[in-house]
């Protein structure tokens, strides 16, 4: 009688953790009906836990330490198995790729300056930044660093292609690079105009730009 009771508290609770509905409140609930079922199983556990899923949760996994320096940006791989995390400290500005399998830095990446915004390509083998001034993308195979040609001050975001052959460097304008090459393409809006953030269509055809007017 004492196991059937502990069960059955452990269920009213894991009801009450999920009524609070409150981020980090999902997993404490799914342990607690957990609990429970490993005491006395019986159909309503399963009706609770489908109703406890379908709140929204976060939870920490992982977390990179002693980064040395602010950090400014960051950044996954496609398959989420690297972070890119943009720092500058005592060492000068830099990119550090994260592994997320080993949970160690693989990579740090020397940029010329404090980095804004960073982007890897689609199969993962190269890395672009932005700085105040340059346009930077690193070869992951090698670390070669290769500032594009033709950029603008003011560039704060950069974007890749889906096919990962061009590159997107805007903020105040936008420019467009030929990603393999980095001869710059095209320069699609002057410098003067303010880019908040942009889309480019799965076929590279198409490009939506949210751009700050004045009336």
């Amino acid at each position: 009688q004492a196991r059937q009771d502990l069960a059955d508290a452990l269920f009213e609770r894991a009801r009450a953790v999920r009524a609070t509905q409150e981020i980090g409140r999902r997993w404490l609930a799914l342990d607690l009906l957990k609990q429970s079922a490993d005491i006395r199983p019986r159909p309503e556990l399963r009706v609770e836990a489908a109703r406890t899923l379908e709140l929204f949760d976060v939870r920490r996994t992982d977390q990179l330490k002693d980064l040395g320096g602010p950090v400014s940006a960051v950044a996954f791989d496609s398959r989420s198995r690297r972070v890119a995390v943009a720092v500058d400290d005592r060492a000068g500005a830099a990119v550090a790729v994260w592994d997320r399998t080993s949970n160690s830095v693989v990579a740090r990446l020397p940029a010329p300056a404090a980095i804004h915004s960073i982007a890897f390509s689609l199969d993962g083998r190269r890395l672009a930044g932005a700085t105040d001034r340059h346009v930077c993308v690193w070869d992951l195979d090698n670390a070669g660093l290769q500032l594009l040609p033709g950029g603008r001050p003011g560039l704060s975001s950069v974007a890749f292609s889906a096919d990962g052959r061009r590159l997107f460097g805007f903020g105040q304008g936008l420019c467009v690079w030929d990603a393999i090459s980095g001869k710059l393409e095209a320069k699609l809006l002057h410098a003067e105009t303010e880019i908040g953030h942009v889309a480019i269509g799965g076929d590279v055809r198409i490009l939506a730009a949210a751009v700050a007017t004045q009336e």
